[in-house]
């Protein structure tokens, strides 16, 4: 129908839209250019974060080298320290904020600050990725184990086991209970360990057979 207007009618008629739909149009327009520019920032943003972050965590492996932590002199320890605290308060949902964390536990407890060692645990299973949780709360029931608190740790161990973890959770319960004297409940938990050892070290697996034969006969 269009194709018989005069040039003057399909003016109106343009404008006429223009007036009805022109703003609505614009609104749009503008939102989804707006949307591109937010997401492109983001996504630079993002990987500036992640640059900085891995330079960082870079510097941290630098400066421990490969030496034992406690073998540290105090200005490297310093250091680390510092390099470990810019990652955790300025990247803390990287993973090279988790992994400096779990480095910060390590060298507390080689330390013997075992609280120290226990908080910097439970700020990397707050912030980890999923899939490392389950080693993450083994280290920190074995810190538990280590200051004797004993319900706490058990608290972790009693959890739904995770498969690739399951043996190492079943024998730490044992060594719980075994610290506790529930020696009938330890021998449990050690001989459920003892079943699932196929994918573990051969002294693990020399280990276990150990424990179970140095628990006393009979109830706690």
């Amino acid at each position: 129908m269009t194709d018989h207007l005069t040039d003057e009618e399909q003016l109106r008629v343009l404008k006429h839209w223009w007036k009805k739909n022109g703003s609505s149009l614009v609104t749009a327009v503008f939102i989804g250019v707006m949307a591109y520019i937010g997401f492109q920032w983001w996504q630079n943003y993002q990987q500036q974060q992640a640059e900085q972050a891995s330079a960082l965590y870079s510097e941290l492996l630098k400066t421990i080298g490969v030496e034992h932590n406690n073998t540290l002199p105090d200005e490297k320890k310093n250091t680390a320290r510092y390099l470990i605290k810019q990652l955790k308060d300025n990247y803390k949902s990287s993973q090279y904020a988790t992994n400096a964390s779990l480095f910060a536990a390590k060298m507390f407890v080689d330390a013997h600050d075992l609280k120290a060692a226990e908080q910097e645990l439970l700020w990397a299973t707050d912030h980890a990725r999923e899939h490392l949780k389950p080693l993450i709360q083994l280290r920190l029931a074995r810190v538990y184990v280590a200051q004797e608190k004993y319900p706490e740790a058990l608290s972790i161990v009693d959890q739904k086991l995770v498969e690739q973890f399951g043996s190492l959770y079943a024998e730490l319960k044992g060594d719980i209970l075994a610290a506790q004297q529930d020696w009938e409940n330890a021998r449990v938990a050690y001989q459920q360990a003892n079943g699932t050892l196929e994918n573990t070290s051969s002294f693990r697996r020399n280990l276990l057979p150990i424990k179970l034969s140095n628990l006393p006969a009979g109830k706690k």
